[in-house]
């Protein structure tokens, strides 16, 4: 499990968000769902915040593998991403292929990509 620095629970008409703070990163998910009037309703939603941003903790990491599975080369005079040997995109700069290599290598681990 991740080390949490800060935990926060925010009600505002009905919605509720819940933050926390991990090493630099924040994870912020929220219920939207329509809004509770009895604390049992308000619990429901508190218990289902905390399962969902656990879930998010005790995911895996991103691993070599989901690293090796896209990579960018030189196509002609421009930079191709590649996923699994097989061209999907083309783009003119080496920097923006390298950052759309970066969140998809992230979106593989079915995660949210953060910049920093």
């Amino acid at each position: 499990m991740a080390n949490v620095n800060k935990f926060e629970i925010l009600w505002e008409n009905g919605v509720a968000t819940c933050k926390v703070t991990v090493g630099k990163g924040v994870i912020t998910v929220t219920d939207t769902r329509a809004g509770a009037n009895t604390h049992s309703e308000v619990a429901e939603k508190v218990k289902s915040l905390i399962s969902k941003v656990a879930e998010i903790l005790n995911s895996k990491p991103i691993t070599e593998a989901h690293k090796n599975r896209y990579e960018v080369r030189d196509v002609v005079c421009d930079y191709g991403v590649f996923e699994r040997g097989e061209l999907k995109l083309i783009t003119n700069s080496r920097a923006n292929a390298l950052l759309i290599k970066e969140i998809l290598d992230v979106d593989a681990c079915h995660r949210v990509y953060q910049e920093g």
